[in-house]
């Protein structure tokens, strides 16, 4: 059984992490295609259709990097080698996909942003799936689970505030009084947020050092590339997240890569406006992740009851239409959702780890969250290209200061209705999902059991399996 109690050192240090995934992930949700519109003057379509082929090749790369770092001998641990060694690309990889060079031709620069948000992608996948898998080994424990994820997405939200706020904050500075529309500005931009992206993962990789457990004696027999992904699928609670993170993750995607253009167009707001809804909004994050790390009620029962309440208000603000509290309350329940999503659906795929282990006798950290987040990449590429789409059913033009009422309702269902839907179905599916603190507790005990050579029952988490 590994050491279940952390301290706050590990803690905050391993929380760092997601800081940087944050910080690259979110940026490219939230301002990709936004920066190719309205900085560079793609298409709207175009532009959809480069993040979608980018994420795609995404969710394939973070399978092979799950299999990979599963797979590793490396002496120094299976995860944190390679946190060390890819995240100098992933550096590099935010500046080049942030600057839009004069020598490029108009008619290469499709080609240009595409390779430059593919090598974003592979390598985001093999320094974010190994640190992601690091979390689940540094603990086993239900609880501390939730308090090392409860850490882990407040300083995802740290990095948040860098994503959404400090974005157009720091572009506007960066302007020289060009405004957002700067092209010189982003790159600025992307080379500072690479540097911070490289820092902070390095740190998470340092702050771990000796919390991996010893490397298995042997190989586990090579069962080929695709075995094991359809063997971890087949566990049943499992199949609800994935399910789960279809639908509701689907709707945080559409809603995150839609907002800003609601925010400017639907509610009128300037930059500062924006700027300061996204810096209250990270706040609010961090608190009720902090809260969600203390609390006893069960995992499912709060995301359901989290993930329904948002979809229901976007659902509702479609229809009424949002003044300046009402977009202030929306994402107030924005943040409870994606805190839900960030701390307890993560520890509800760690504990899958677990139960792989005591189905397959063995620790594949890897595989399970490289399928999860393979799922979520998919969905991710879909929503992102669907922005695309529906910008241009909606006919807009980022040439023009006020869009039509046809343009501004098409905003408001890519932005409210649709996710709103989305995440109530999601809601529903995981009301399903069968793990709790007493079953995982007795399923722990039996896999400790097991490897003393104890006899155990499994009748206390047969639901499980």
């Amino acid at each position: 059984m590994r050491e279940n109690k952390l301290s706050f050192g590990v803690k905050a240090g391993y929380g760092m992490g997601m800081l940087g995934e944050c910080l690259a992930m979110n940026t490219f949700y939230i301002f990709f295609i936004f920066f190719l519109t309205d900085a560079v003057g793609m298409d709207p379509g175009a532009a959809g259709m480069i993040a979608m082929i980018a994420v795609f090749w995404g969710a394939f790369t973070d399978l092979y990097a799950g299999i990979k770092t599963d797979g590793s001998r490396n002496p120094n641990g299976r995860r944190r080698p390679f946190i060390y060694r890819f995240a100098i690309p992933l550096g590099v990889a935010i500046f080049l996909m942030y600057t839009d060079w004069a020598m490029v031709d108009t008619g290469l620069k499709f080609v240009y942003f595409l390779l430059a948000s593919m090598l974003f992608w592979l390598a985001l996948s093999f320094t974010d799936i190994p640190y992601l898998s690091l979390g689940s080994e540094i603990t086993d424990d239900y609880a501390e689970r939730n308090s090392v994820r409860s850490y882990a997405n407040i300083l995802n939200y740290a990095g948040m505030i860098l994503a959404s706020s400090g974005t157009l904050f720091l572009v506007s500075l960066m302007s020289g009084g060009e405004g957002i529309g700067s092209t010189g500005a982003w790159s600025r931009v992307g080379l500072l947020f690479g540097v911070l992206v490289l820092l902070a993962y390095w740190l998470s990789a340092a702050a771990t050092k000796g919390r991996e457990p010893a490397l298995p004696d042997a190989h586990a027999e090579n069962s080929g590339f695709v075995k094991p992904f359809l063997e971890v699928a087949k566990i049943r609670p499992f199949r609800h997240i994935l399910l789960y993170t279809v639908f509701a993750y689907g709707g945080v995607i559409l809603f995150t890569s839609f907002y800003i253009y609601y925010l400017f167009h639907n509610m009128g707001f300037d930059d500062g406006q924006a700027a300061l809804l996204m810096l209250v909004y990270c706040f609010m994050v961090m608190g009720v992740s902090a809260v969600l790390g203390f609390l006893k009620i069960e995992r499912r029962t709060l995301v359901v009851a989290l993930t329904v309440l948002l979809g229901v208000g976007m659902f509702i603000a479609h229809f009424t239409g949002l003044g300046t509290a009402g977009i202030y309350l929306v994402f107030f329940l924005f943040s409870m959702a994606i805190s839900a999503y960030f701390v307890l659906i993560y520890a509800m795929v760690y504990d899958v780890c677990d139960i792989d282990e005591f189905l397959n006798n063995e620790r594949r950290e890897g595989v399970i969250v490289s399928l999860f987040y393979f799922v979520g990449k998919v969905i991710g590429g879909v929503a992102m290209a669907a922005v695309g789409w529906l910008l241009t059913l909606a006919r807009y033009d980022a040439a023009l200061l006020e869009q039509s009422g046809y343009t501004l309702a098409g905003i408001s269902l890519g932005t409210m209705l649709i996710p709103g839907v989305l995440m109530v179905i999601g809601g529903l599916i995981i009301l399903r999902y069968p793990v709790n603190s007493k079953n995982f507790a007795a399923l722990r005990q039996a896999i400790d059991a097991r490897s003393k050579g104890e006899s155990y029952s499994t009748d206390a988490f047969k639901e499980l399996l």
